[in-house]
């Protein structure tokens, strides 16, 4: 997808979802406390306690919330 300028990998991950039609669930706003519910209809828990969404962005594993890290162009980001 097309990055824009100061775009966060929360925000790409609400357009992605968004123009794919994929359902995606979070709380907390769209800065540092967002927080990731559910994606594709699978939830927090659903895959055991503790369980939950977690991103990465050229492998590595942010130690930010997905509201305030910023993507470049040609970043990949992952969720698991």
């Amino acid at each position: 997808m097309e990055i824009k300028d100061y775009d966060t990998v929360l925000q790409a991950l609400i357009s992605i979802t968004m123009e794919k039609k994929i359902h995606m669930d979070y709380r907390g706003g769209q800065g540092a406390t967002a927080y990731i519910q559910g994606m594709g209809n699978v939830y927090e828990f659903d895959r055991g306690q503790g369980s939950s969404w977690m991103y990465r962005v050229n492998g590595i594993f942010p130690d930010r919330g997905a509201g305030v890290v910023p993507l470049l162009d040609g970043d990949r980001v992952e969720w698991l």
